[in-house]
């Protein structure tokens, strides 16, 4: 595990529709590992290892969420709109980077201040409508000479870190997906049985939408999400409610808002995890969903599920995941790779 990579995905700024920078440098970390690659018309990246049936799809989202710029005041403020789930408290006071024509521009979250707000306004009442971005311009001429402009894309800025057993950063939700399918790339020589499709998909925040093509498109048999989850083992939080906890390594899920998982292919990869004493949890998760969910919908229906990384503080400016988690969930996915593929022929 290059934990470079996960650096450079975590800090490059991507939110949804707007993945082309986590793409291009993902390409140039795997085109020589891979048998074949091809960019779909919705910005995919598709790559493949073997040749034949039954295929195996592991899909990991590049988009992170975000903003769009919507209108620029005269004195030279962002007013947004969000791209994917974020809740405007979480946002006040971040950092950001205005992904402008000329380069990023540095700016701030921004809102009334909470001495002048109205009651409520603070805690439950604010909405993405009372959030703009300060970038210390002057005026609306300031930020056209910048290149930012209506539409153009907002991400966190966040530093990544890495200490100890742990890791902070920005868009682990699903960068840590990606950095760990490259990961894998990396250590897959050879497939003796079918193909390995490794999918690089877009849009997930905003609707799932890059994994539905992209698995319309290969038409895969099996299909499993490697996402950074939810890890609520924080204050607070009840044990029924906690999903996932750091350190008590990948989670695979059993079901969520939108799929349940293939039995048989959530048997085979907790068996496998058992027999190579690989520690792992089960994730249930009622109200949350992955692309698993859209990918088991493709023509005659795909066996799905999803592995994941307990991350706690997802869809926030910032968050902490455990080396261990990253580690042992490439592990469960390399050794549960040639079973699959054998097991589903």
């Amino acid at each position: 595990m290059d934990i470079e990579v996960f650096k450079t995905l975590s800090e490059m700024p991507g939110p949804s529709g707007f993945e082309d920078r986590i793409r291009d440098y993902i390409l140039t970390q795997i085109e020589n590992y891979v048998d074949g690659y091809k960019i779909d018309a919705l910005g995919n990246l598709i790559t493949w290892i073997g040749d034949g049936e039954p295929k195996l799809m592991l899909d990991a989202h590049m988009d992170e969420i975000g903003f769009i710029v919507k209108y620029i005041t005269d004195k030279g403020f962002l007013k947004i709109a969000n791209l994917g789930g974020i809740k405007p408290m979480i946002a006040i006071g971040s950092k950001v980077s205005v992904m402008g024509d000329k380069g990023d521009i540095t700016g701030v979250v921004g809102s009334i201040p909470p001495h002048l707000a109205k009651a409520g306004l603070d805690k439950t009442g604010l909405k993405i409508e009372d959030l703009y971005i300060d970038i210390g311009a002057e005026n609306k001429d300031e930020v056209l000479e910048l290149g930012i402009h209506k539409g153009t894309p907002i991400a966190f800025k966040q530093e990544f870190e890495e200490r100890g057993k742990y890791i902070y950063g920005k868009a682990f939700d699903d960068r840590i997906g990606c950095g760990i399918l490259v990961s894998l790339i990396k250590e897959v020589k050879d497939i003796e049985t079918g193909t390995l499709y490794a999918v690089f998909s877009v849009q997930e925040e905003v609707g799932c939408r890059g994994a539905l093509t992209a698995a319309y498109n290969i038409n895969p048999k099996i299909a499993i999400a490697i996402e950074g989850t939810i890890a609520a083992d924080t204050p607070g939080i009840s044990p029924e409610n906690t999903i996932t906890s750091l350190g008590r390594g990948p989670a695979i899920r059993i079901m969520d808002g939108s799929m349940i998982a293939n039995k048989k292919l959530f048997n085979i990869i907790k068996n496998i995890a058992e027999e190579r004493k690989i520690p792992y949890q089960i994730q249930l998760s009622p109200y949350s969903g992955t692309d698993a969910g859209k990918i088991q919908l493709v023509r005659r229906g795909v066996a799905v599920t999803s592995l994941s990384v307990p991350s706690r503080y997802i869809h926030t400016p910032l968050s902490i995941a455990k080396k261990s988690d990253l580690e042992n969930t490439i592990k469960l996915i390399r050794y549960s790779i040639p079973e699959i593929l054998e097991r589903f022929k």
